[in-house]
């Protein structure tokens, strides 16, 4: 058992760490993570083609990951507790002239 530990650890450290920075070149972990989705929904925003570039709604496939990466990164008390109370699910993620997200319930059904 001490052979195969001795043998086996340090060979793991630069595996995995290899893999991780394959897997990261190739950006496999942002794509797994939902990262790539919101940040393409996140980038959006900045668009200046107006309506409806800008409106990101619950059926497109960045909706999820833009939501719940609003949800971890906000520090507006508002947005936290509409998140933790689930009144209801928004149905569109926008942003106005300063840059301020949004999300709509029920709005552009």
């Amino acid at each position: 058992m001490k052979r195969w530990v001795r043998t086996l650890l340090p060979l793991l450290v630069p595996t995995l760490s290899a893999i991780y920075g394959v897997g990261e070149f190739f950006q496999w972990w942002d794509v797994l993570s939902g990262r790539h989705n919101a940040k393409v929904a996140y980038e959006r925003f900045a668009s200046n083609k107006n309506y409806p570039t800008i409106f990101i709604k619950d059926d497109e496939s960045e909706f999820e990951n833009l939501y719940h990466f609003i949800n971890t990164r906000t520090a507006a008390e508002e947005v936290k507790k509409f998140h933790s109370e689930i009144v209801a699910e928004p149905s569109v993620c926008t942003r106005d002239l300063s840059n301020r997200v949004y999300l709509w319930e029920n709005w552009l059904r």
